[in-house]
């Protein structure tokens, strides 16, 4: 086949990512938010990419709202001001699932501590998940010092810096599939941050399910129209001369 057909189809991977299917999960629905994004002075009101998805991050689709019940702090729930654990369940029944994306900082995050993720199946099974901050999870202040201001830059990446204040949103995936319980029946996910107040405090904005296919799906830039129009230019002309020499 001719390479420069080839070509045309590989600057195309975006097109693979519809096969996708992803659960976003709508946190105000749950009722179980205790806090809202602009509320706690986390980002910006006309700034944030609110959507029903939106799919700010490249890809995956997150119910994004300013409701006062957008999300769940681990700071505003019983306990929250104390040094204790503070834990939510999330009854989030999804089938066939492959593994998780999560919108979620925390509000001190000392480097070490953790917050852990337990998923519940339907066969009695379940999996936990620890995210370390300054692995999986950092302080939602870019410009902080003293707390935990790093990530993997892999499994969590920034999905929303705001321009106008110090705020960050990262986003989490967690493969379950890699861990094992791929193609199972979620029952619920369990949140608990183990640190406390001027430790760790988890937040978590939003958090989408992939069921019935394995694998993440990369935060990446859309392409400008100019880009898509070039590679589909390329590949109408590859088809075109492939066929006349064909006919040759």
């Amino acid at each position: 086949m001719n390479p420069r057909f080839l070509l045309a189809l590989s600057v195309l991977p975006s097109l693979a990512k519809a096969e996708k299917t992803f659960v976003p999960v709508d946190m105000v629905a749950l009722g179980v938010g205790n806090a809202s994004i602009v509320d706690v002075g986390q980002v910006t009101a006309n700034a944030f990419p609110y959507g029903n998805p939106s799919t700010a991050g490249g890809g995956v689709p997150f119910i994004l709202t300013a409701a006062n019940s957008q999300m769940w702090a681990a700071r505003n729930a019983l306990g929250g001001t104390s040094q204790n654990d503070v834990s939510q369940v999330f009854s989030v029944p999804v089938n066939d699932i492959y593994g998780v994306y999560t919108l979620a900082n925390t509000y001190w995050g000392v480097a070490g501590t953790y917050v852990s993720y337990r998923f519940d199946f339907s066969d009695s099974t379940h999996y936990i998940r620890q995210l370390t901050n300054g692995v999986d999870l950092r302080d939602f202040n870019k410009f902080t010092n003293t707390f935990a201001n790093t990530v993997n830059g892999t499994t969590t990446k920034t999905f929303y810096d705001d321009p106008f204040t110090w705020s960050r949103i990262d986003r989490q995936w967690i493969d379950l599939d890699a861990a094992g319980y791929g193609g199972k029946n979620l029952t619920s996910l369990t949140i608990t941050d183990t640190g406390g107040e001027n430790v760790s405090r988890v937040f978590v904005v939003a958090m989408t399910f992939q069921s019935g296919e394995a694998g993440e799906v990369a935060i990446v830039p859309v392409p400008e129209p100019s880009a898509y129009g070039l590679a589909l230019g390329g590949l109408v002309l590859a088809v075109a001369a492939l066929r006349r020499r064909r006919k040759a």
